[in-house]
């Protein structure tokens, strides 16, 4: 494993003798970075909380959710046949106890089929199974999902 301390800058006008810093340890398993084979279908979630004073890192629900997709994704036989290949944009409502309060298509692919495919990708992954837990009513995620063939 690898550990790297990470630590917030200090202003230079704290000097104290007993001063406090807090550090967190970061673990990267070696190898994490291999290469795979490329998937047919990708999902790289980005989170988007709105109108939150307080900011809480949900990024382990973005990753949730994408890893869960991927799991139920399927390349529509349509699309495959006709050799369609492209990008859906989803945006991803999620309630405070991991169920699915809405998914939308922001950006089409320019497929309905793979557009349809992605978003109930989306409805079959949820109810989320939640790591922690979700100090909000709903968390909104920006989630693609990339078609590609194998050439």
């Amino acid at each position: 494993m690898v550990f790297t301390l990470l630590t917030p800058p200090l202003p230079r006008t704290v000097r104290t003798p007993f001063m406090f810093v807090l550090a967190c340890l970061v673990c990267l398993p070696l190898g994490a970075m291999e290469s795979f084979a490329q998937p047919e279908v990708e999902t790289f979630p980005e989170l988007t909380v709105t109108g939150s004073r307080i900011h809480t890192d949900y990024s382990w629900l973005a990753d949730s959710l994408g890893h869960r997709v991927t799991e139920f994704n399927r390349y529509p036989n349509d699309a495959r046949r006709n050799g369609w290949e492209g990008k859906v944009l989803l945006r991803v409502t999620i309630g405070a106890e991991g169920q699915l309060r809405d998914v939308i298509v922001q950006d089409s692919s320019g497929y309905e089929p793979l557009d349809q495919a992605a978003q109930e990708a989306v409805r079959q992954a949820c109810p989320l199974p939640l790591q922690h837990k979700i100090h909000r009513p709903e968390v909104a995620i920006t989630l693609p999902v990339v078609y590609r063939l194998s050439h």
